[in-house]
């Protein structure tokens, strides 16, 4: 977003996600739409600053939601007007009993009936919805694609839900076709980012896993932010496994 509120693309090899843990959910925070403001503050850092801000009133998930929705809905008035953006929450619910969860904040697509519905244009407030998955499956999973689901080919959709739903599948197969996908769509828009592939993975015993699959091997990854309630905020993790010393060091 530039500073006459018009669309930029850019990309970087940062990991823009956020591990969001309190007593009642733990999940993985992520966006489509405004990466960066137009005042140059980039849209991961706003929500981990918010979460900050927000933690000193909201500890359950229930306010934390409430309260991005809020600060989302000003904080574009002020600064991006309207342009369509969501944020998107993946992981689990505690209460009253675990189970899985995939919820948008949006200001132009919402979950109906657990379907997905979109508006042509984006309103002035955000909302929240959410599909609640059935935990009672035994191989059964939930997808959401948002920004341009479109250039995802429907051969993709089906081939990936067969290998999320097979018996044993396993965490890092799905991963390795998502990455492989988001790759093809990207091939077929400029607007798709080919470089940076964050992925998170986790389970209701809250053990998690994160990868990152640049498109070209690099020494220098990256890890999510992470926030916790129970005060506890990392923001701009890097990992340097070169030889030699990692390039933020100077001496």
């Amino acid at each position: 977003m530039s500073r006459d509120r018009k669309p930029v693309h850019f990309e970087d090899s940062e990991c823009k996600s956020i591990i969001y843990e309190s007593a009642d959910a733990y999940m993985l925070i992520s966006y489509h739409g405004v990466g960066q403001f137009a005042d140059g503050k980039k849209m991961d850092i706003w929500i981990v600053d918010t979460l900050i801000e927000l933690s000193k009133t909201a500890a359950s998930i229930k306010d934390t939601i409430l309260g991005i929705k809020d600060r989302a809905t000003e904080y574009f008035k002020r600064s991006c007007g309207s342009f369509p953006h969501s944020f998107v929450l993946t992981g689990w619910l505690f209460t009253p009993n675990p189970r899985p969860i995939i919820m948008i904040i949006s200001n132009y697509e919402r979950f109906l009936d657990n379907k997905i519905s979109r508006s042509p244009i984006a309103e002035s407030e955000f909302t929240e919805s959410w599909i609640r998955l059935r935990k009672d499956t035994t191989h059964g999973c939930g997808m959401y694609c948002g920004g341009l689901f479109d250039k995802v080919q429907e051969k993709d959709w089906s081939t990936l839900k067969r290998i999320a739903q097979a018996k044993g599948a396993k965490p890092e197969d799905i991963i390795a076709f998502i990455v492989k996908t988001i790759r093809g769509a990207a091939d077929r828009s400029k607007y798709i980012g080919k470089n940076c592939m964050s992925c998170f993975s986790t389970a209701r015993e809250i053990t998690a896993s994160c990868s990152y699959h640049p498109n070209e091997s690099s020494a220098l990854s990256y890890a999510p932010h992470y926030f916790s309630t129970k005060g506890i905020a990392i923001r701009n993790v890097e990992t340097w496994t070169g030889s030699g010393l990692p390039p933020w060091r100077k001496c």
